[in-house]
């Protein structure tokens, strides 16, 4: 997920970037299947639907990969479901965000997100090598263990425009949670708004961060529980992380493991 806050009525609402891009038919940019897995996340009956289905399916239909070539490979059914109802509704996207929340009935909580408008990331390597798309950053080819220095956005869209529901949703938070997710590319986009930034700093929510139980070539290589902190931090600034929640269970048999772990502790 990528940032996440719960209010004083404990109901759980999620902030998610949303990239809002016009590809002329090409929807390789489009990120509405985690924006649709935050959403049936929030749907109790979706969950048990789900469990329920897959035992039959034996695979997560939401997340099933078709079988289709060039600029549609690496899809999942839930993409190609949110833009249909995407061109049904005429490309409005907050009538669409709004059908689903009925559609999937989740009556706790809400996904938000972050803008409508286009925002495409980029990242830059310590090496000062960019990768200018987000499938190679999230999937690096070249790349891959070069540790990343910068995240940013594309000139042309620099200043993406907040979503206007969202001062009112961290306003009314008593925990603001970020990640687990793809680092620099699910919960680090959202913090690249200044005035989101300023929000979350003037907030008096509690600021916890859930750090990922495993690395992601490309995107935290090797990182420790403290880089994940200082990374996120450098990002939230001039706000800070609160509370850290993290795994440490390690098997007891492992004594290389055990000795590895230690070394990356605060």
């Amino acid at each position: 997920m990528a940032l996440s806050s719960s209010s004083h009525k404990s109901q759980l609402s999620r902030i998610w970037e949303y990239r809002f891009i016009e590809t002329d038919g090409d929807i390789s940019d489009y990120n509405m299947g985690q924006f649709l897995e935050k959403i049936t996340g929030l749907s109790l009956q979706m969950i048990e639907q789900k469990y329920q289905f897959q035992k039959k399916l034996s695979v997560d239909l939401y997340n099933h990969k078709l079988a289709v070539s060039d600029n549609l490979e690496g899809h999942g059914f839930g993409n190609f479901f949110m833009i249909a109802l995407w061109e049904i509704f005429e490309y409005d996207y907050p009538r669409m965000v709004e059908l689903l929340h009925e559609y999937l009935e989740v009556s706790e909580g809400k996904v938000y997100p972050v803008t409508y408008d286009e925002a495409r990331i980029y990242a830059e390597l310590q090496n000062g090598e960019k990768i200018m798309t987000q499938a190679d950053i999230t999937v690096p080819k070249k790349y891959h263990y070069v540790p990343i220095q910068h995240l940013g956005f594309h000139d042309h869209c620099s200043s993406p425009r907040l979503n206007q529901d969202i001062e009112a949703v961290i306003a009314d938070s008593d925990i603001i949670i970020f990640g687990p997710g793809d680092l620099y590319t699910s919960t680090i986009p959202n913090l690249l708004f200044p005035s989101l930034r300023q929000m979350i700093s003037k907030s008096k929510a509690n600021k916890t961060l859930v750090v990922n139980i495993t690395n992601k070539g490309g995107e935290a290589p090797n990182y420790s529980v403290k880089d994940f902190v200082h990374t996120i931090e450098k990002y939230l600034d001039p706000a800070g992380i609160d509370i850290v929640i993290a795994n440490n269970f390690v098997e007891a048999d492992d004594p290389e493991l055990i000795d590895a772990m230690k070394q990356k502790t605060f």
